[in-house]
């Protein structure tokens, strides 16, 4: 096997790249030689919260040494003659090419390559998990481990690609034997095993799937500092970040470096910040990874990196990889560990010119791109309902998992919300199948999964164009718009360069962001006051440019948000995973607007926006003037028992009560009586609970229809 240059592998990441012509390119890669997420030097466990603390008497420094040496055997036989040492990443190409395997000071060693030719691969644990289940006299560990390599362009703190994985390794100890030192090592025995197994197929992920790409990009248009080009975000583009571009004409010439300062499906504009471009000429551009429509809204997934927050980052995580390209918004997730990922690289990669890359250390609070809208999260399981076949020997668990997912915007306006659900059965024979914690896992895999699907079949945004006046500093004007008081709106400024690039007008999207000071409609217009985040790159806003609503909270209604947790009448089951069924009716209902007020979420979601070097921070809304309360009834009547088990009436209500200052404004109500049969005396409520489930989502859009109601 060859050093790795350009071929189709048939997928989409390689045929967004193969829409035209591209040469090979070579690059090289270099393994990091620390496990992320395990590396604790100088910090206590509690900065890896989604980490079992109990994991690391599992991965201790000889298991991870272990680990990455499997790490770098698989590159080895992956890359065999382009893998490199950290140490042999330097400024410039030099000699024939060895692997130094062990290493070699800076200035010596008979082969180096430069640091914008080579990909540093990391390893890293995102979570590892340790559940206990007794089982009579034995009990039953299950270690749930999320991995992932990375493929980073350091130099441009940029992450290229990514594969994760998580296993689930199993095993069945005595009680008598938990805690002893051989069964520690026969569970780091069995960890290592799988993990290893892991660690070679993500890296032949990698291999098969990460592809970085030479193209060559015409410069068709220069307006003031822009260059307007010939491809749009197809072939890898994203704004914001910072490329380098030879000229072939001229090889021996330094690169040339440009800034994405918007991109498209047509053509991208660019900023020049070092060389003498020229008109008309190609540039050969190096694209690593697949580009983003900077014209979609930008979507962040929002998690709490705490033990708590366990499901809630899964549901991320998997509502991440499961919106595609036709979704209408491009997400903009955030690696917590960045940071720290690309500390290790440059302390590892010591040989390389760092200073001359600037971008390979990313500044808190310097993005101006931040996300326009934010999701978040919620995941419930139901109770287990067990149903045990004629003799005992087979038995069925079934339990459903409810996940939720609300659209909100900065303003914390619920703009949009879904529900995924899954139903799960664990069939087991005296007693032996699978984990319930893992089976959990599965069923939120496949909520989400339900989930995603949904949000992308019906989310819409209201997108409308208008023209913008009398615009001076930090104000404008937009012609033909009217907003209602305290309405909130998330907008686009573009601004038309003049040119057309593929049969279409070439906009740039400035970096104008609301001021705090809210819009004035008077007259045939409103008023808004703004910032440009970035004025060293974009434009201020000017007469003619287009302003583009995205969004608006709903107008002409009043706001509302949560009185707090729901409840349940007296004598009723758990079903707090109705809170999240009444809440997606109340965000859905035509005559509220709904805000949302959890602390929680306002402080994950600033805890991923400073980890994503944003300057963006979001603030909880103001308490509204009403509020809802949420209610459920969830009983199981009286039981009537036969042969085949016992039955009951179940009595399900959803309850929405509006409170104002003065008082109640609206008491919405909606139920069923529902027949269940077939369980034991003693399950008789577990299967309530698991029924409720299947049968909210009909009383729920009886809810929603009496909560319109005038």
């Amino acid at each position: 096997m060859g050093r790795p240059s350009l071929r189709s592998a048939g997928l989409l990441l390689c045929t967004a790249f193969m829409a035209s012509s591209a040469s090979a390119l070579d690059y090289y890669v270099y393994p990091i030689r620390e496990i992320e997420g395990l590396n604790l030097e100088g910090k206590a466990r509690t900065a890896r919260p989604l980490i079992d603390s109990r994991m690391y008497s599992v991965f201790t420094r000889e298991v991870q040494k272990k680990l990455l040496g499997e790490f770098g055997t698989a590159l080895a036989s992956a890359y065999p003659a382009s893998i490199v040492h950290a140490s042999q990443v330097r400024d410039v190409k030099k000699g024939s090419y060895a692997y130094l395997s062990e290493g070699v000071a800076c200035g010596q060693g008979s082969f180096a390559v430069p640091v914008n030719a080579a990909y540093a691969m990391v390893l890293g644990v995102t979570r590892a998990s340790l559940y206990v289940v007794e089982k009579g006299a034995n009990v039953e560990l299950l270690m749930p481990v999320t991995l992932n390599v990375q493929a980073l362009k350091a130099e441009r703190s940029k992450l290229a690609y990514v594969a994760s994985s998580t296993q689930y390794t199993t095993l069945v100890v005595n009680k008598a034997e938990l805690g002893q030192k051989s069964t520690d090592a026969l569970l780091a025995q069995a960890v290592v095993a799988n993990t290893e197994k892991q660690i070679r197929a993500l890296v032949t992920d990698v291999r098969e799937h990460f592809s970085p790409q030479q193209k060559p990009v015409k410069l068709t248009h220069k307006v003031g500092d822009y260059w307007v080009t010939d491809q749009g975000y197809g072939v890898g583009f994203v704004t914001g970040e910072d490329l380098e571009a030879s000229d072939p004409a001229r090889p021996e010439q330094d690169a040339l470096v440009f800034k994405v300062i918007s991109t498209d499906q047509h053509y991208t504009v660019l900023k020049a910040l070092s060389g003498a471009p020229q008109l008309n000429a190609s540039y050969q551009f190096v694209f690593s990874s697949l580009g983003s429509d900077g014209s979609k809204p930008r979507v962040m997934p929002v998690y709490s990196a705490t033990p708590e927050g366990q499901a809630g980052y899964i549901a991320a995580d998997l509502f991440s990889k499961n919106i595609g390209f036709s979704a209408p918004f491009t997400l903009a997730p955030v690696d917590i560990n960045f940071a720290d990922t690309m500390a290790s690289v440059r302390q590892q990669a010591n040989c390389a010119p760092w200073d001359k890359y600037p971008s390979s250390k990313q500044v808190y609070d310097s993005r101006s791109d931040a996300p326009d809208f934010f999701v978040r999260f919620g995941v419930w399981n139901t109770p287990v309902f067990v149903q045990t076949g004629a003799g005992g020997v087979n038995s069925e668990e079934k339990f459903g998992t409810l996940v939720a997912g609300t659209l909100v915007d900065k303003a914390g306006n619920a703009i949009f919300s879904e529900l995924g659900s899954d139903q799960y059965v664990i069939k087991r024979t005296s007693g032996a199948g699978l984990a319930l914690a893992s089976a959990k896992e599965i069923s939120s895999k496949n909520a989400v999964v339900d989930l995603s699907q949904r949000f992308l079949k019906n989310v819409r945004f209201d997108v409308r164009d208008y023209v913008i006046s009398e615009a001076r500093p930090g104000q404008f004007m937009v012609q033909g718009l009217q907003l209602n008081e305290g309405q909130d709106i998330t907008f686009d400024v573009l601004h038309p360069l003049g040119v057309k690039q593929g049969g279409a007008a070439v906009l740039v999207k400035l970096a104008a962001e609301a001021a705090d000071a809210p819009p004035q409609s008077k007259g045939s217009g409103t008023l808004f006051s703004y910032r440009n985040l970035d004025p060293r790159n974009y434009p201020a806003v000017s007469n003619g440019d287009i302003f583009r609503v995205v969004a608006a909270s709903r107008a002409g209604v009043p706001d509302l948000a949560s009185c707090g947790p729901v409840s349940g009448a007296t004598g009723s089951l758990n079903g707090d995973f109705l809170g999240a069924v009444i809440e997606h009716a109340v965000g859905h209902a035509a005559n509220y607007n709904l805000q949302i007020s959890d602390t929680a979420f306002f402080s994950a979601a600033n805890t991923l926006l400073h980890d994503g070097f944003y300057q963006l921070r979001l603030t909880p809304p103001a308490a509204p003037a009403a509020c809802y309360k949420a209610g459920y009834v969830l009983k199981a009547g009286e039981r009537q028992c036969n042969a085949e088990g016992c039955g009951a009436k179940l009595v399900l209500g959803l309850r929405a009560t509006i409170q104002g200052k003065a008082g109640v404004l609206k008491d919405a109500m909606a139920g069923e009586n529902i027949q269940i049969s077939g369980a034991h005396e003693s399950q008789v409520e577990n299967l309530a609970g698991y029924q409720a489930l299947q049968s909210s989502s009909n009383v729920a859009s009886e809810l929603l229809k009496r909560l319109n109601a005038k």
